[in-house]
């Protein structure tokens, strides 16, 4: 096989695109279905199969469009372009809204390398990306399907999609290995701090959040935290940024790291907070969106947006398990809904306010040593997954342009 082989064509010509859309938000018969919905601020990168919203059959006849299994969705409006460029492969169907297309390959073209084929593309699509009149970004669907694409014949379509697409299921298992981790962390921090079982044998006194065990007190979070300690400023003159935006971490996994070379490329002006090992980072625009983690092994050159809090604590575990509680995230979530700011959005001091059951010190570093393997665990799978993306995102447009040619199809 040969880049000969290979035919130059317009993405438009190999795709079928659809648009979709929002039913109205004011009528319920339309909404909390069993079809999961995507917007704007709830597609990420891979794969899609669910949402936190959802909509009804009444809802999709409404007012969206469902995308099918195997198609591929691809944000073209949002204030993340800039940062970002959200593409998704559907693995069961889906409705979706009107700042997303979806896109669906036609004969000879393998769905799975069409998704891909756009990651590989990511350049030239950077350069089609135009701003709103309110300052987000969007782009012109007929620009994106006039682009001109390098399709190799549909047998390496397969192998290419079939090499990448290994790299990128071990890294989904490795994401559900931490997703588990992190339901395992919250059942013991719900054992000791919800329902109090290892004290039940003690005195329980009341408060003004219930009765709780004698010794303790009520307090606010800011008495064990501090946040945002340290900022970057330019003459400090790094040679490079690792940096880590909002969208690009969510329940403590890492979805994109950007590696910026400065003097080389523009240093967002969001990229400020400096962080520290065990580090929490807590998304102050839509806490609902579930942007948080723990930085275990930060870099010494990672800066993270200003749209996170950082919060820094010698009890990481404990803060961190209160914080990404239902209940503390829907609270400030309904805090965030009530700003005038363009989005809705919480500041650090709501996070610092949190009035909370305050255990005694030595029992807040047991709990704290309790945890300490599953987080330095769930660490270990992170930078597995960091390095798996390295060699996807360093081999994917080599395969995309030739530079790497595969002869046979990959076995799964």
């Amino acid at each position: 096989m040969t880049c000969n082989d290979w035919m130059d064509t317009p993405l438009g010509d190999i795709t079928k695109w659809t648009s979709g859309g929002t039913p109205s938000k004011s009528n319920p018969l339309f909404w909390n279905g069993n079809i999961p919905w995507i917007s704007a601020k709830t597609l990420t990168s891979g794969w899609i199969d669910s949402s936190d919203l959802t909509i009804t059959e009444e809802g999709l006849e409404a007012g969206s469009n469902l995308a099918p299994t195997q198609s591929v969705l691809m944000l073209v409006r949002g204030s993340g372009l800039f940062n970002h460029r959200y593409i998704g492969i559907v693995k069961k169907p889906v409705a979706f809204n009107q700042d997303i297309k979806c896109l669906q390959a036609k004969a000879n073209l393998n769905p799975l390398f069409l998704y891909y084929l756009l990651q590989g593309y990511d350049n030239e699509i950077v350069g089609m990306l135009e701003a709103t009149s309110i300052g987000a970004g969007k782009f012109d669907t007929k620009r994106l399907q006039e682009m001109k694409v390098s399709l190799p014949p549909l047998p390496e379509q397969h192998s290419i999609a079939a090499t990448l697409s290994c790299l990128d299921e071990k890294i989904e298992l490795n994401n559900r290995m931490n997703k588990t981790l992190e339901e395992m962390a919250q059942a013991v921090f719900k054992s000791w701090f919800v329902d109090f079982e290892p004290f039940q044998d003690g005195e329980f006194v009341d408060s003004e959040l219930g009765r709780i065990p004698k010794g303790w007190r009520v307090g606010t979070l800011g008495e064990i935290i501090s946040t945002n300690l340290k900022s970057y400023s330019n003459t400090e003159n790094w040679s490079y940024v690792d940096y880590l935006d909002t969208g690009s971490m969510t329940e403590n996994t890492i979805i994109q790291m950007q590696k910026i070379q400065l003097g080389v490329d523009k240093l967002p002006s969001r990229a400020r907070r400096k962080v520290s090992k065990n580090d929490i980072v807590y998304s102050t625009v839509r806490p609902i969106q579930k942007h948080y983690g723990i930085l275990t092994n930060p870099s010494a050159h990672m800066l993270v947006s200003t749209g996170f809090t950082v919060i820094t604590s010698a009890y990481t575990p404990f803060v961190y398990c209160f914080l990404t509680l239902k209940s503390i995230i829907e609270h400030l979530d309904a805090i965030a809904n009530q700003s005038v700011s363009t989005y809705p959005s919480i500041r650090a001091d709501h996070i610092e306010s949190l009035r909370l059951c305050i255990p005694p010190k030595d029992t807040l570093h047991r709990f704290c040593s309790s945890l300490e393997a599953i987080y330095q665990f769930a660490s270990v799978i992170q930078d597995e997954n960091s390095k798996l993306s390295i060699i996807r995102d360093t081999i994917l447009p080599k395969l995309m342009n030739g530079e790497i040619l595969i002869e046979t199809e990959v076995t799964l």
